[in-house]
């Protein structure tokens, strides 16, 4: 039987944390964060190095400064984290699916691997963000 943290998924954790930092009261600022960073880390064990990568990319990636070390050893961690075969149902000699346009509005998507959900492709123009599942068993 799954606890009542199972059914919160890693991106409404991260969501929360966001929230309960800007919160003007201290009893959640101290003891509901540390719940959620509790929950959040033991829920990250339990992802693949790729998801790992993904994660580092969506959450970290966009709060960096521009040509900071920072950002270099951001880049170079995901890099590896992408490529890497530890903790992955893939292997070296698969392939990510091959970049597509939106068939919603043409412009080009990009490969994500999925945060328990299924990896997908995504519509890289901030107003459309159509989002196609794909196999990443596919050549």
């Amino acid at each position: 039987m799954p606890s009542c943290d199972e059914n919160i998924s890693i991106h409404d954790l991260i969501a929360m944390q966001h929230l309960l930092a800007q919160s003007g009261e201290k009893y959640e600022q101290v003891m509901c964060r540390l719940w959620v960073v509790g929950t959040l880390r033991a829920r990250l064990k339990h992802l693949t190095d790729r998801q790992c990568g993904q994660l580092l990319f969506d959450y970290v990636w966009n709060d960096l400064r521009y040509f900071s070390p920072a950002m270099a050893i951001c880049e170079e961690a995901k890099r590896r984290l992408m490529r890497s075969e530890v903790g992955g149902p893939e292997s070296a000699q698969e392939f990510l699916p091959i970049p597509t346009d939106c068939p919603k509005c043409g412009m080009e998507m990009i490969f994500s691997y999925g945060i328990e959900e299924p990896d997908f492709l995504e519509c890289l123009s901030t107003n459309c963000k159509y989002r196609m599942n794909c196999d990443t068993n596919q050549p």
